[in-house]
């Protein structure tokens, strides 16, 4: 069967727009060198570049919906806080089309987070 690709465009873009409302957990690395002082009392905060925070969106959605989409989150080192709203965009990989979304980040326990998506 032939898709026309006017029909892979609209699968493309409701792709994008099913991300919204959705969740999805993912984790990241920590450095569990052996050389940390531990005689500092503040707490250092886990981050996650942009580039790593679009990724998981996107291999996560792919996983469920079989359609890969492009996820922009900036250019910024993100801090994995609990609460953490960031900006990104899903943009249609076959038309360019963008659409903002909003992650939220959620249960956060170290290098471990949850995060919800929405328009």
């Amino acid at each position: 069967m032939n898709l026309r690709p006017s029909a892979l465009i609209t699968v493309s873009v409701a792709t994008l727009i099913l991300l919204s409302g959705c969740s999805a957990s993912a984790s990241i690395g920590t450095d569990s060198g052996s050389d940390t002082d531990t005689s500092d009392e503040t707490t250092e905060v886990a981050t996650i570049t942009s580039a790593e925070l679009g990724q998981n969106i996107s291999d996560f959605y792919e996983e469920q919906n079989g359609v890969a989409s492009d996820i922009d989150c900036g250019e910024d080192d993100i801090a994995v806080e609990e609460g953490a709203v960031i900006s990104c965009l899903g943009i249609d990989p076959t038309t360019g089309d963008e659409v903002p979304l909003n992650v939220t980040l959620s249960n956060v326990d170290g290098a471990n987070y949850e995060f919800d998506v929405s328009q």
